[in-house]
């Protein structure tokens, strides 16, 4: 698993929090799907775009 996809996936099960100043490198397909999850209601729609390569 990506690193990226690792550290969100971790974000959103709440196993770790944000610092205030810590960062992350997002890449395109990160990117796009973050924004695509805040015009979606349901969150399983923008999952089952990639297919299974990015489940959180």
């Amino acid at each position: 698993m990506p690193n990226y996809a690792k550290f969100l996936k971790e974000i959103i099960s709440n196993k770790k929090k944000l610092e205030e100043f810590e960062m992350v490198e997002l890449n395109e397909k990160c990117f796009f799907l973050i924004k695509l999850s805040h015009k979606l209601k349901d969150l399983r729609v923008y999952n089952s775009l990639y297919h299974g390569q990015f489940i959180f």
